[in-house]
């Protein structure tokens, strides 16, 4: 009976196991699955299609060698709205670097110290993350071009700037969106991060009398670091594929001079004629952009860990 009782015994544990092991595999097969195809196989596809060409007259692809990536190379060199862009896209990266992620960072603290008119402040800067930004697109398109004239004209100014058609302004304008649309993320995100700084922490700084400035720079923007490593290292990326508000604007109709790095390039490889769009091309540019944004980027986590404040506590 003992024996029969310890058999029965150890085939249940086994049989559990098989259960528990059935539960597991299922439960992983769909993220594994999605891994292989969207991550392991489209790269791949990618990787083979930068080597390729259509060929319109037999309706497929067909290897091209490096061919794509010497037209590529060769645009960049030699193509003036290349440069145009490049230098829009640096812009856009930079003003966001030394005047957005600072007013981020004190508006989140303003928001976490929770200042007189705080809720005023989440209002406005939510409203671009709470609404759909096709809609928002289109209620500030519509503020530029007929509400901001309307106030001009109560106020009784001819001639006042127009800020989408003006090229004095135009970029100017983009650039102010960028900034108000990417306020309500970054606030969630800092101000959230700030949430989690220790009371202890920060008791014992009031208790060393340090005003709001310094409890900001001595205690707070240690603390959040790596939450702004995270933003500064991801925002690389954003020189090579941020398009700003250009596409959302003009769609495929923006003048020259506010052509940024992605939005030259979805000119150049889709347009206005999607059905002639050159993948191939585009996927070479993805291959150069990879070879010179992942070092890159590992070279700003680098100096940010190796320079950035540190916090002990």
């Amino acid at each position: 009976m003992k024996k029969m009782a310890a058999a029965k015994k150890k085939s249940g544990f086994f049989n559990k196991k098989v259960k528990d092991g059935i539960f597991i595999g299922c439960v992983l097969a769909f993220p594994i699955l999605h891994f292989l195809v969207f991550y392991i196989g489209v790269n791949f596809n990618s990787i083979l299609l930068a080597f390729q060409k259509y060929d319109q007259i037999q309706g497929k692809y067909e290897m091209w060698g490096l061919n794509n990536f010497k037209a590529f190379i060769n645009d960049l060199i030699y193509e003036p709205l290349m440069m145009i862009s490049l230098q829009n896209s640096l812009t856009l990266y930079f003003v966001g670097l030394l005047i957005g992620t600072p007013l981020t960072i004190l508006i989140s603290f303003c928001v976490f110290k929770k200042i007189p008119f705080e809720g005023v402040f989440r209002v406005v800067l939510f409203l671009p993350s709470i609404i759909s930004s096709i809609v928002f697109v289109l209620i500030f398109k519509y503020f530029i071009d007929y509400g901001y004239s309307e106030i001009m004209g109560w106020l009784k100014i001819s001639d006042f700037p127009r800020l989408l058609s003006d090229p004095k302004y135009a970029f100017g304008t983009i650039i102010f969106y960028g900034l108000w649309t990417g306020f309500g993320s970054g606030v969630i995100l800092y101000s959230n991060a700030m949430t989690r700084i220790p009371i202890s922490l920060m008791e014992y700084g009031k208790l060393e009398g340090l005003n709001a400035m310094q409890e900001l720079f001595l205690v707070v923007i240690p603390m959040i670091f790596p939450t702004l490593t995270t933003f500064l290292v991801t925002g690389v990326t954003g020189i090579f594929i941020g398009s700003g508000a250009v596409f959302s604007f003009f769609r495929d109709e923006a003048p020259a001079h506010l052509y940024s790095f992605g939005y030259y390039l979805f000119v150049k490889v889709i347009g206005s004629n999607s059905s002639l769009a050159d993948y191939p091309y585009a996927a070479a540019a993805g291959l150069i952009f990879t070879a010179i944004a992942a070092p890159l980027t590992f070279l700003v986590k680098w100096l940010l860990e190796k320079f950035g404040p540190s916090a002990e506590y």
